[in-house]
């Protein structure tokens, strides 16, 4: 914030009651890493799935997301798994796989005044397409 902005909160708070001590942190502004590795069955594009993994990651994880707008942002696993596996077809068909790495968090929590999100530039997903058999025919589409 601009120093006036500053001034006219810290002046506003005082008028209202001189006993606070007033003090403005500046927020640490942070991209958090994540890596998720997918194989899926040779009738997807591997691209276009690596793009809805993207879309769907940054949608729920991105700077205008719901859960960075608060501090102390904590990623759970099965909930970016849950979100993926209903999102994105191509990794409920067949035996198609899914593993993400997500960075420790827990060196972070001291700061209240913590901003952390995912970004394009901090995640990175690898798509192999495989031949995912099934034990039943027609089930690997």
């Amino acid at each position: 914030f601009p120093v006036t902005i500053h001034r006219r909160i810290k002046q506003t708070i005082l008028n209202a009651d001189d006993s606070y001590s007033i003090v403005f942190y500046t927020p640490i502004v942070r991209a958090i890493a994540m890596t998720i590795t997918a194989t899926v069955a040779t009738s997807y594009d591997a691209d276009t799935v690596a793009s809805q993994i993207s879309s769907v990651v940054l949608s729920n994880y991105g700077l205008s997301s719901d859960v960075t707008k608060r501090g102390r942002v904590s990623i759970r696993y099965q909930e970016v798994y849950t979100l993926l596996k209903s999102n994105v077809t191509a990794l409920t068909v067949g035996n198609a796989d899914i593993q993400i790495s997500i960075e420790d968090l827990s060196n972070y929590l001291a700061y209240p005044e913590l901003w952390q999100y995912v970004t394009a530039d901090s995640l990175a997903i690898n798509v192999t397409t495989s031949n995912v058999a099934t034990k039943q025919w027609g089930s690997g589409i």
